[in-house]
């Protein structure tokens, strides 16, 4: 049986405009409709009760005009029902769409944007979205319009979210999501939630003898070492390397052109000698951006650009407890590898599970590629890949992807962490990755003397207090360093080495006073 709800209306004249309007509430929603009736004659003082005889029969009309918009809208119509006349009476005549919840991840992929997202945001939103429905589908499985959804169902959702334990930032970004979905819905369910102060955890800058190791580890991955490069040298993000543009590249001036993907800034950045280095191999590549390979893979799955840096960075010493280095080897008989990864075999616990791990091991190690071995097994591509990583990791052995690594039975010493825990959060925050590129190039800008407005000209920050609190985090050393190279020795005395003195006393030498200067330098040497 329909719900039947009776509108009640009044009149109401405005200071700004010459027509009697009718203004009516549903749902505590204040509405208001020009009845078209013009005010006449002189309305009543505060002391009268009733207006001019013109004034009086303009507010006849306009009452018989609201009479007939409540009785339009109260004709025996449901809650639904009286909501699109309302809006029809709005609009002129015009329906409102009644979105379904199954729209919602449409909704969101179809809302105007100023450029493309990224497949990896656009999987992990829809996947938000889709998780919203199922919640509603289990606890509310009457609602099936978005327009049943009111700011407690809202509430009781982000809730839940909460208790899973998720940090601050992707609460926040559940909440954005569906708001943003919602809202391109016609549902306002969501705009009352604020957004929550989430933690921020800054990335660790390199230092330059970590940059060094780097460098020299990820030179034999011919798709990472230009992508380490480009980040370290000009400052910029992962994905602007990688979709970096000849159109932006000016050789001849010695300066890259480019508009930051996140804040739209144009920013120009020296090419340094590295930088130039790297591009020059790839003149003439035939493709609109400098490297081709960088961006196709970035589109298809940065993910894999961000493991490969992991493991250049393990090489040197950056890990996480869970990260286990594999022992390094030299060939290995086939043979000897399976008879090994039976360990991991008798611990699979399904038999069909173990039968298709041995098949795929065996298929691979007889010279078939990961695609052929996987349909020789008849499993996909990335169930035959996560079972030959299993057994690496089982085994300890690395034999994917032909590695041939010299045989040591030392692991790499530990330097320090990737990640760190949260104090709220399902996941560990990164702080040594990509964008440590970024802070390490401000970070050694500025303790190197470069002017903040430099810094900032490169960088694309709209503040100062942006590259302040997020990018600018000397160690202890590098500041040290950089207050005993820029300050006056009045304020350093004592922790200056008399040996990094000679430089700028060769520098002030002259005609008048190089005998004293020769001496100065001398002593210094020890060879007076």
């Amino acid at each position: 049986m329909k719900e039947q709800i009776v509108v009640k209306g009044r009149l109401e004249r405005r200071k700004e405009s010459k027509w009697w309007y009718g203004v009516y509430s549903i749902d505590k929603t204040r509405y208001a409709k020009n009845l078209r009736v013009e005010i006449r004659g002189t309305p009543p003082s505060e002391t009268e009760e009733h207006g001019s005889v013109h004034f009086e029969k303009s507010k006849s009309e306009a009452e018989s005009e609201l009479r007939n918009l409540l009785k339009s809208i109260n004709s025996d119509k449901s809650a639904e029902e009286i909501a699109q006349a309302v809006h029809q009476a709005r609009t002129g005549g015009r329906r409102v769409k009644v979105y379904k919840l199954s729209e919602l991840p449409d909704l969101w992929i179809n809302m105007p944007r100023n450029k493309p997202v990224s497949d990896l945001h656009r999987q992990t939103t829809l996947a938000w979205i889709e998780g919203f429905i199922s919640y509603c589908s289990e606890h509310w499985p009457n609602i099936t319009k978005l327009d049943h959804l009111s700011n407690d169902h809202a509430r009781q959702y982000m809730q839940h979210q909460e208790e899973r334990g998720i940090s601050p930032r992707t609460w926040n970004a559940i909440l954005g999501a569906l708001k943003a979905a919602c809202k391109r819905g016609q549902c306002t369910a969501f705009n009352d939630l604020r957004q929550k102060q989430s933690e921020t955890v800054h990335r660790v800058p390199y230092s330059p003898e970590e940059l060094k190791a780097i460098f020299d580890v990820a030179k034999s991955d011919v798709l990472l070492y230009p992508l380490v490069v480009t980040a370290a040298c000009t400052a910029m993000r992962r994905g602007d390397c990688c979709k970096l543009k000849w159109t932006s590249v000016d050789l001849d001036e010695g300066f890259i052109t480019v508009s930051t993907s996140k804040t739209g800034r144009r920013v120009d950045i020296p090419i340094a000698d590295m930088f130039r280095d790297a591009i020059s191999h790839e003149l003439n590549n035939g493709s609109e951006f400098v490297f081709p390979a960088l961006a196709a893979q970035y589109d298809r799955n940065a993910k894999v650009l961000t493991d490969r840096l992991r493991k250049v960075l393990a090489k040197i010493g950056y890990y996480s407890d869970d990260y286990v280095p594999l022992r390094e080897l030299d060939d290995i008989e086939s043979s000897d590898l399976i008879r090994m990864a039976e360990v991991y075999f008798s611990s699979v616990p399904t038999e069909n599970k173990r039968e298709n791990a041995r098949r795929m091991l065996i298929a691979y190690l007889g010279g078939l590629s990961l695609c052929k071995a996987a349909t020789a097994v008849g499993i996909s591509k990335a169930t035959g890949s996560a079972y030959l990583n299993e057994i690496e990791r089982a085994t300890g052995l690395a034999f994917i992807r032909g590695k041939k690594i010299p045989v040591s039975e030392q692991k790499t010493s530990r330097l320090g962490d990737v990640h760190l825990e949260r104090k709220n959060g399902l996941r560990r925050a990164s702080v040594r990755d990509f964008h440590s590129f970024r802070t390490t190039w401000i970070t050694l800008a500025l303790c190197s003397g470069i002017p903040f407005e430099l810094v900032q000209q490169v960088t694309g920050h709209a503040t100062a207090e942006i590259v302040l609190e997020h990018y600018f985090k000397p160690q202890r050393a590098q500041l040290k360093a950089a207050l005993e190279k820029s300050m006056p020795s009045l304020l350093t005395a004592g922790n200056v080495n008399p040996v990094d003195r000679l430089p700028d006393l060769l520098r002030s030498m002259s005609s008048t006073n190089w005998c004293e200067i020769r001496d100065e330098a001398l002593d210094i040497l020890g060879c007076s």
